[in-house]
């Protein structure tokens, strides 16, 4: 992936449900082997689609958003795959999780049905109980071995 699009104008007028390119997807980060191969993935380029985007900013029916999200946040999904802690929830999905400036923050990512796309799903801030169950129901892909959940 070259270059960080989320101080570009057109990734903020995607986001903002504005640009006039109904791009189908924004490379926004790179997968890790080990995560890619657990959720049966083929593609390291992890994409923002314009409906994760609109229902991020809830602008989709029954789907509140994520408001505190910001262009740069989009940023953090990296961080979250390559030092964060990474749990594998089902054969083509997994869930991260990363502390910034005390804040919990949790990716969710996917890899499409015949593999040759991986998307992010969701970015949002989390709850300590959020990491705590993923690590109950996932196993662990990448991370510390000591969960930021436990003291």
């Amino acid at each position: 992936m070259r270059g960080n699009p989320w101080g570009t104008p057109e990734f903020r007028a995607h986001l903002d449900g504005k640009a006039d390119d109904r791009r189908a997807a924004w490379p926004i980060a790179v997968v890790p082997s080990r995560i890619l191969t657990a959720i049966g993935g083929r593609s390291r380029a992890l994409r923002l689609t314009r409906e994760t985007v609109d229902k991020q900013a809830g602008r989709m029916p029954d789907t509140p958003g994520h408001d505190d999200v910001v262009a740069a946040d989009y940023a953090k999904a990296q961080r979250i795959l390559t030092d964060g802690e990474v749990f594998q929830v089902s054969p083509r999905a997994a869930v991260g999780f990363v502390e910034d400036d005390g804040k919990l923050w949790m990716i969710a990512l996917k890899s499409s049905g015949d593999g040759k796309e991986t998307y992010l799903t969701s970015l949002h801030r989390a709850r300590r109980s959020d990491l705590r169950r993923a690590g109950r129901r996932g196993e662990r892909l990448e991370g510390r071995q000591q969960s930021p959940a436990r003291p």
